[in-house]
């Protein structure tokens, strides 16, 4: 169905993830369910979250995440696109 890489290769995504205060999932447990059960179905679609931080006061999460397909990447997230703002990078790793 997608078009993979080969075995062994990922792309790395940093994943930025912003809303309102508003819109702020504190005030809305229904849509901060919805968020969550969408995060922990990643493996699903071939994405794996190699970390999840966050700002509160900036209504901001980031994220690394790491996949062999964009494809599996967007099928993940649409159907959480509507709930906030959703940055997606593509970056590779920098050794020091």
């Amino acid at each position: 169905k997608y078009i993979m890489l080969k075995k062994g290769v990922y792309m790395l995504f940093h994943l930025k993830y912003t809303h309102s205060a508003e819109s702020c999932f504190k005030n809305n447990k229904e849509k901060s369910e919805i968020f969550k059960n969408r995060l922990r179905k990643a493996n699903e679609y071939g994405v794996t979250i190699k970390f999840n931080v966050g700002n509160s006061l900036e209504h901001a999460i980031f994220m690394l995440i790491e996949t062999d397909t964009a494809e599996g990447v967007h099928e993940w997230l649409d159907p959480i696109v509507d709930l906030g703002h959703i940055e997606l990078t593509s970056v590779i790793e920098k050794k020091l």
